[in-house]
């Protein structure tokens, strides 16, 4: 009993810790003491494709292999005819001029074609440039002599004429004025004025008094009319003949003045009689 008492109380396992060297087993399972997560989470694995060769490449690599050939093949046929003319230099010229006279004859086939329609092609260029000039010419020249129509159709030239001789008595007058002022320095404009007037009154009706009868008098009025409208028509023609040249450079090159003026004359003419 005793042997058996003193063991027992000798005894301390249940208080000591066990310390273990290897590690606990896995476990399935979660308990309500061990946390989530305890298990060690699985390496993914990625699956990376096998690298396939492009077809591209394979065509590519058996096209270098080909002109690598090629080459060889070149420089083989170079090497023997070069050999051949050394053995050979006859029969290596011979064989020479009859393939440059066959390349000669290909090129002249191939650049014969190309050069006659270079040139067909020129020719008819130039052939539509010429017709499209002669097309506007024309064009200018109906346009430039509808203008001139059109000018000529509404000129009131008896209007015109009036303008004239009105801007020659009104002239005239400035003149004598400015004659007056200077011999009379003391005498205002007005009486100038007055003056001039007077002395114009006076000097026609003493031509007018000059003239005995009265169907001498008529005849001459119309005479100095006429020949007063003719030198009124020469010089409206010119100054209109100086104004369309001037404004029109195409019928600088065709017409002259004096020409200009007679066509001008003309169209009036014309347009009197018809009134």
């Amino acid at each position: 009993m005793m042997e058996h008492y003193k063991g027992i109380m000798l005894c301390n396992r249940p208080q000591a810790s066990i310390n273990l060297d290897y590690h606990k087993p896995f476990v399935s399972r979660v308990t309500h003491a061990e946390p989530l997560g305890y298990n060690p989470v699985k390496q993914l694995q990625i699956h990376q494709p096998i690298k396939q060769i492009k077809p591209i490449l394979s065509q590519h690599k058996e096209w270098l292999q080909n002109f690598q050939k090629h080459v060889k093949e070149k420089k083989t046929a170079l090497h023997y005819s070069q050999v051949q003319s050394r053995l050979h230099p006859d029969r290596y010229r011979s064989n020479s001029d009859k393939q440059t006279q066959q390349n000669d004859q290909k090129t002249q086939q191939i650049s014969q074609p190309q050069q006659t329609k270079v040139e067909e092609i020129q020719q008819e260029q130039k052939n539509q440039q010429e017709n499209n000039n002669l097309l506007k010419e024309e064009i200018i020249d109906d346009q430039e002599l509808n203008e001139l129509l059109d000018f000529t159709k509404n000129l009131d030239f008896e209007q015109y004429i009036n303008d004239l001789e009105i801007k020659t008595v009104v002239e005239a007058l400035k003149k004598r004025i400015e004659e007056i002022q200077i011999e009379n320095p003391q005498l205002s404009q007005k009486e100038a004025t007055k003056k001039a007037l007077k002395q114009n009154n006076n000097s026609a009706q003493k031509q007018n008094k000059k003239h005995v009868t009265i169907q001498e008098e008529e005849q001459q009025q119309l005479q100095k009319n006429t020949e007063k409208k003719e030198v009124n028509l020469e010089n409206i023609a010119k100054k209109i003949a100086e104004e369309i040249l001037q404004k029109n450079k195409y019928l600088r090159n065709i017409h002259s003045n004096i020409s200009m003026q007679k066509l001008v004359e003309t169209e009036a003419r014309r347009f009197l009689q018809k009134e």
